[in-house]
């Protein structure tokens, strides 16, 4: 039945290949566009992005949540079935409820403040649900893990503001 089957020696031998220094220079000088334009470009590009933007401070603080701090909170006496990390977990959302932001913000006259809020506002007095839309992902919270402590992160613009804002929440809080 006609197939035919073909052996072939698949020995690899080893070939020193020459390049010449002619022939590297070539390459540089054909591909110079390449190799040496796009880096400088890619960086040139990336210092102006990096010098256009602007520049965000951020502030730690750790805070401590005695045993039975949330009972504390509680202004009439009621039974939960909660246990002590769902009661940490809550405080923890507390601290940066709306409230307790839109409060330290008013205290700290930063409603209409143009650098705390990144933009001119053009004179136009923002809502509470707008300004907390703006700002609200400067503000977080963790609970660290075996602990009682909380950790709050604010981020703002300016270095000294985002310890001013940081003392202000936990003092409305």
């Amino acid at each position: 039945a006609g197939y035919q089957m073909e052996t072939r020696d698949n020995t690899k031998e080893f070939r020193w290949v020459e390049i010449d220094l002619n022939d590297l220079i070539y390459l540089f000088k054909k591909r110079f566009g390449l190799l040496v334009c796009g880096p400088l470009i890619g960086g040139l590009t990336l210092l102006a992005v990096t010098f256009s933007m602007r520049p965000v401070f951020s502030t730690k603080a750790s805070i401590y949540l005695r045993p039975n701090f949330d009972k504390d909170l509680q202004l009439e006496r009621t039974y939960s079935k909660l246990d002590d990390a769902d009661s940490l977990r809550s405080i923890e959302k507390a601290l940066i409820s709306d409230s307790v932001i839109l409060a330290a913000v008013d205290r700290l006259s930063l409603r209409d403040d143009p650098s705390f809020l990144g933009e001119e506002i053009n004179g136009e007095k923002l809502s509470d649900a707008k300004l907390l839309k703006k700002i609200r992902k400067r503000y977080t919270t963790k609970l660290l893990p075996n602990t009682r402590l909380v950790e709050l992160t604010v981020d703002d613009f300016s270095a000294g503001r985002s310890v001013e804002v940081a003392n202000t929440i936990i003092g409305e809080f």
